[in-house]
């Protein structure tokens, strides 16, 4: 999977979560596009970053039980413009390329 599919995968994770919309485990995975196991581990990773993650059976939910901000972006102030495939991106120095900032609050 793509980087940058993964991030929107978490992104959109996080707001279902923020606004308790994500259904039981095994709609939140379809949703998601996920198998449940995945959703389970990915649940954890939040987790790791400090997120207190939570399910209510009344509304069949996960949620939030602390102020847990997620923010990923990709830092692209550095980053020359080129044209070409990803064969030329790996040829590039580190620093031409930018850098994934991954922010977290807790």
């Amino acid at each position: 999977m793509s980087l940058l599919k993964y991030i929107e995968r978490v992104k959109r994770m996080d707001d279902l979560i923020r606004r308790k919309a994500t259904g039981a485990p095994e709609k939140f995975a379809e949703r998601l596009g996920i198998k449940k196991t995945m959703l389970m581990e990915e649940l954890q990773e939040l987790r790791v970053l400090g997120a207190q993650v939570a399910y209510c059976k009344v509304r069949e939910s996960y949620y939030y039980l602390n102020s847990f901000v997620l923010k990923i972006g990709i830092d692209r102030s550095d980053q020359k413009i080129i044209k070409g495939g990803q064969a030329i991106l790996l040829k590039l120095p580190e620093s031409c390329i930018g850098e994934l900032k991954i922010f977290y609050f807790h």
